[in-house]
């Protein structure tokens, strides 16, 4: 299977297309139980951020996959057990019960693509696209973006994360997030990595990296296989 992404960096992945995306993580707030003021509230402050994105923005729900151990950890999080003793026992007992239980958790993502600044960047951007497509047939290295197409979308998607304060809580995705996401559309309904184990991993894992004036980074092509990591550098 075709890895539809080039190179991630930040928030952002580079398509084979040339098109560039960001994404980040959807906190949902509490709306069932809050009072009508609370409500009418949020529902204000989400239109006004749906009203300021441009393009066409996704709005992504996936189910991650959970261990039981994540939830019993939750449970005690900030808890004396020392002082309460009977909570470690229902918070063991709760482990002992969910290990036989398959869980999932409902996340939330906002995905947008990025515009090129200039007309110039964007017909530039157009002839990489068709350039790594040649390179893919011919079995080459394809060209990949330069520090100045690097910093314009970063600075971007920067101002973009700035202008989404308030509520629901949104913050830019990191590379190990944007790496399940695509894991977990190319190995839906099978075994797959553990969302959690992106927050414990290193923020930078398998981002690209700007060397020498272009953007570098290992290769993707073995997440269509059976691993999210390793690979070569291109």
């Amino acid at each position: 299977m075709q890895i539809p992404i080039q190179h991630i960096i930040g928030n952002l992945a580079w398509t084979t297309t040339g098109q560039v995306w960001a994404l980040w993580r959807v906190t949902p707030s509490p709306y069932i139980h809050a009072s009508p003021r609370a409500r009418a509230e949020l529902h204000a402050q989400t239109t006004s951020l749906l009203k300021r994105l441009t393009g066409e923005p996704m709005l992504l729900s996936l189910c991650a996959q959970t261990a039981a151990a994540d939830v019993a950890q939750a449970m005690v999080e900030g808890v004396d057990l020392d002082e309460h003793p009977e909570w470690a026992e229902v918070a063991e007992a709760t482990l002992d019960w969910l290990d036989e239980v398959n869980l999932t958790e409902r996340t939330h993502w906002l995905a947008l693509p990025l515009p090129a600044d200039r007309p110039a960047l964007e017909l530039r951007s157009l002839a990489i696209a068709a350039a790594s497509t040649l390179s893919t047939l011919l079995g080459l290295n394809p060209q990949t973006p330069s520090a100045s197409q690097v910093q314009s979308f970063l600075t971007k998607a920067d101002r973009l994360s700035r202008q989404m304060s308030g509520r629901p809580v949104i913050r830019p995705a990191t590379p190990a997030e944007i790496l399940w996401v695509l894991a977990h559309s190319i190995r839906r309904g099978l075994a797959e990595p553990l969302l959690a184990d992106t927050v414990h991993s290193d923020r930078h894992l398998n981002a690209s990296r700007l060397w020498k004036g272009r953007l570098r980074g290992p290769s993707l092509a073995g997440l269509g296989g059976s691993a999210l990591g390793g690979g070569r550098h291109t």
